[in-house]
């Protein structure tokens, strides 16, 4: 076979694989946005704020619990070595949700008994650290499609189980078993096939996983930290909201989350993943990639600015009709967060640009200056006790800083094309 054939099969095959996660995400997403209507018919406004609350902790649990050691399996050119870091990972998940579990235990001594549901977090985080975990094995293995199919199960599973409990009457904890119920079905179809001898998993060998766990110590020294900062920034409000505000009204604040910013993101780290490939090429072949960006913002701004003045203008009404009457604050949070939405978009689909050009350092430094920023807008909200001036002060803070970024991703492309410009004009 030809170089030029070898070549084209693995763009084919990396295109075949990029098309199946990025069609799982969207159908997960579609499938969790299309089911809303009915759940907020099923379910009140506080079992949707605390499923919120308790999802947000498993989530920060998850990027805790394996120290970040199953991005490794990607890059370990050994597959017993690779096979090594999924029984490590799996052992470290497993000794920290022991220990989360046991400040759960703790933490209900000072809490009421609507907190009960901390007690799942640790087993919920436990299943969802194996799946993920499970599901970078499965993609060094060239296996994308076990892993699109895990999200789609995944999605289908919890959310078919949500609507059921919700028609049964078990809404005390019918949100939190769906998650569990979801969870294990999806991991149930990552571990359905064993894989060849040679790469068996969970042997446990202590010499393998100490050798691993030093080779890669990178991931919990830099990856951990920053991966930990970005979720609890992305997730901030649903953390810090329950300190004032009641479930009730963290949960019109989740709704709104769940319904625009989250598939919306999802969607934009798609168009991230193009892009980054696209640009990244350009950068390597010296090609001037600014105007390129320009176009492409331009066009989704002007995309997106008539839909969200649309949007303004048909919420009050639509809200009450697309998830019940009750959910009118939802509406309202909703047209304050339109800002929010649009220019977070633009920074999630840009984002890629710092690491084109080597800027990680500093983009982590963005990180900490947005985490700050949400902390004090937070702050000023929680001190007036008023969710709408809260989520009013979040919004006007994270679009004023979002649009600091943008600024700062265009600097870097226009910077770093005039130094192409210098450099191609002393070679000429």
């Amino acid at each position: 076979m030809s170089n030029r054939m070898l070549k084209g099969f693995r763009h084919s095959r990396i295109l075949i694989n990029g098309i199946k996660l990025l069609s799982a995400t969207s159908v997960s997403q579609f499938v969790a946005v299309l089911a809303f209507p009915l759940i907020t018919r099923l379910y009140e406004p506080d079992s949707i704020g605390q499923l919120s609350f308790f999802l947000v902790l498993v989530g920060i649990g998850s990027i805790l619990a394996s120290a970040q050691y199953e991005n490794a399996i990607m890059i370990e050119p050994d597959n017993r070595n690779a096979s090594a870091l999924v029984d490590l990972s799996f052992l470290l998940a497993l000794a920290a949700c022991l220990l989360f579990f046991a400040i759960a235990c703790l933490a209900l001594h000072f809490l009421d008994a609507s907190f009960q549901f901390l007690l799942l977090v640790a087993p919920l985080t436990l299943l969802s650290s194996l799946g993920w975990i499970l599901s970078f094995w499965w993609n060094r293995n060239n296996r994308f499609g076990r892993s699109a199919s895990y999200l789609v199960i995944q999605s289908l599973a919890s959310t078919g189980m949500k609507l059921i409990l919700g028609f049964l009457h078990f809404c005390r904890w019918g949100l939190f078993v769906a998650s569990f119920v979801g969870q294990a079905v999806a991991l149930f179809s990552l571990l359905r096939n064993k894989p060849k001898p040679e790469t068996r998993l969970f042997q446990f060998s202590s010499y393998r996983m100490r050798y691993v766990a030093k080779k890669h110590f990178a991931f919990p020294k830099y990856t951990l930290p920053h991966r930990l900062l970005n979720i609890v920034v992305n997730n901030l409000p649903i953390l810090v909201l329950p300190l004032v505000f009641n479930m009730a009204e963290v949960g019109f604040f989740a709704l709104a989350l769940s319904v625009s910013l989250k598939p919306i993101w999802a969607l934009a780290r798609s168009a991230n993943q193009v892009l980054f490939q696209r640009i990244g090429e350009n950068r390597r072949n010296d090609v001037r990639c600014y105007r390129q960006v320009c176009r492409f913002s331009l066009n989704m701004i002007r995309i997106a600015i008539p839909l969200l003045l649309i949007v303004f203008i048909v919420l009050p009404h639509a809200t009450p009709l697309l998830f019940g009457n009750g959910w009118e604050q939802t509406g309202r949070l909703l047209q304050i967060m339109l800002p929010w939405i649009l220019t977070s978009s633009l920074v999630q689909t840009l984002n890629f640009i710092p690491l084109v050009y080597s800027e990680q350092r500093k983009a982590f430094f963005f990180e900490i200056a947005s985490a700050l920023i949400q902390c004090c807008a937070l702050a000023v909200g929680l001190y007036i006790g008023n969710l709408t001036i809260t989520i009013t002060l979040l919004a006007c803070a994270v679009s004023l800083f979002s649009v600091s970024q943008l600024w700062w991703f265009f600097w870097l492309l226009r910077r770093n094309q005039d130094c192409d410009n210098r450099r191609i004009f002393r070679h000429a």
